[in-house]
């Protein structure tokens, strides 16, 4: 299980880095160009983000970014935009730095995994995909343990592509559309 959790662990630090390398930028355009909801809810995913991995400060600071653009209306200082890019780009080189601090582990780990392509049994293919739908309906982030074993079964593409970007209501969507008879 350690294993496990040092992989989406892993998963997590590169979703962070993917999604919020330009946040700071997103945030500063939509309140320029007066797109306040916008800017509100990119501070708010940015907060629970740094929450879900334990990054207080830039959680504390794009938590007081969203409490600043509440109701539609922009009361964020020049101060507590500096501070938040400050914060962000401090964490993602923090988060840069584990990324590469555990390539070296990975790169083994990947090479047994590259070696498991055999297609999945119908049986298998049915158990897997049940257990993603509950982790999925929960919001559950084990879910991204199955991905490796989601890419033996044919047409999951898509599915795994959402899953990956953390994207778990639009994943459920596609596992119902696709894969799921009720």
């Amino acid at each position: 299980m350690v294993n496990a959790e040092k992989d989406l662990q892993q998963r997590l630090y590169k979703e962070f880095i993917k999604k919020n390398s330009s946040r700071y930028d997103d945030i500063v355009n939509a309140v320029e160009a007066g797109d306040i909801t916008t800017a509100h809810r990119l501070s708010h995913t940015l907060k629970t983000f740094a929450g879900l991995l334990e990054i207080t400060p830039l959680q504390q600071a794009a938590s007081e970014a969203e409490a600043k653009l509440s109701d539609g209306v922009n009361n964020l200082s020049e101060g507590q935009l500096e501070s938040l890019n400050e914060k962000l780009s401090a964490a993602l080189i923090e988060v840069s730095n584990l990324i590469i601090s555990s390539d070296d582990a990975n790169d083994s780990e990947d090479s047994v995994e590259a070696g498991d392509k055999e297609p999945m049994s119908e049986a298998e293919a049915r158990e897997l995909l049940e257990s993603l739908r509950v982790l999925l309906k929960n919001g559950n982030m084990q879910c991204l343990n199955l991905v490796a074993q989601l890419k033996r079964v044919s047409g999951t593409e898509k599915l795994v592509e959402q899953i990956e970007d953390l994207e778990f209501p639009q994943a459920l969507e596609i596992l119902y559309e696709n894969f799921v008879k009720e």
